[in-house]
């Protein structure tokens, strides 16, 4: 007969699992004659998928704006090490460019996409911005692209879908306003960051947000 070892295993030799939105440990007899699941909880799903978010941004990176480029990658570097998200800071030319990455850019890879549009309605906390986030991560597949546009704004193209319904949009799903304030590109770009990473703490529950 075998002898059922009670104990959990270490997670560095028997790793959590995944399947169908359960997680959960593996349970060894001594002798190896069968394996058993226990320990099971429910997970949103998108707990154990890499979250990804790009943030893509008309115009360039100047050392003379280096006091916006800098905190946005100390950011940057913050979200990676806590490995809660992973964050994609992109740059195009101009609205031309940003109009061709919009068309041709593969849907699954751009997730659901958010422009930010000063004249739209803004969150009214923190909180209530990390669970939108979150909310656009799941719908987007893990993955969201939020949309900055340069110092003439966004393109007529783009800000003209805000009236049509969501199901018919094509350049982006969603909009988005962080302040009833009108802010220069750059620093719309570092808010919207910050918020970024703010989100994640919130979620993990730190002392960040206070």
């Amino acid at each position: 007969g075998c002898e059922l070892a009670s104990f959990r295993m270490p997670s560095q030799s028997v790793p959590a699992f995944v399947s169908n939105g359960t997680v959960g440990r593996l349970s060894f007899l001594r002798f190896g004659c069968r394996v058993a699941i226990h320990n099971q909880k429910r997970v949103p799903r998108t707990a154990w998928r890499a979250l990804h978010v790009n943030v893509v941004s008309v115009g360039r990176a100047s050392q003379k704006e280096a006091w916006a480029e800098i905190p946005v990658e100390e950011y940057q570097t913050r979200l990676k090490g806590s490995n809660a998200i992973d964050l994609e800071l992109t740059y195009v030319r101009d609205n031309d460019a940003l109009l061709r990455l919009l068309r041709n850019g593969q849907k699954k890879r751009l997730g659901c996409v958010i422009a930010m549009d000063e004249h739209c309605s803004a969150p009214s906390s923190s909180e209530k911005f990390a669970d939108q986030l979150y909310t656009w991560l799941e719908i987007g597949g893990s993955r969201s692209t939020f949309v900055v546009g340069g110092a003439e704004g966004l393109p007529d193209e783009i800000k003209s879908e805000q009236y049509l319904p969501v199901s018919q949009r094509i350049l982006a799903h969603h909009f988005l306003s962080l302040s009833p304030l009108t802010l220069t590109h750059k620093i719309a770009r570092l808010v919207l960051v910050e918020q970024i990473y703010r989100a994640a703490e919130i979620r993990k529950g730190s002392k960040y947000n206070k």
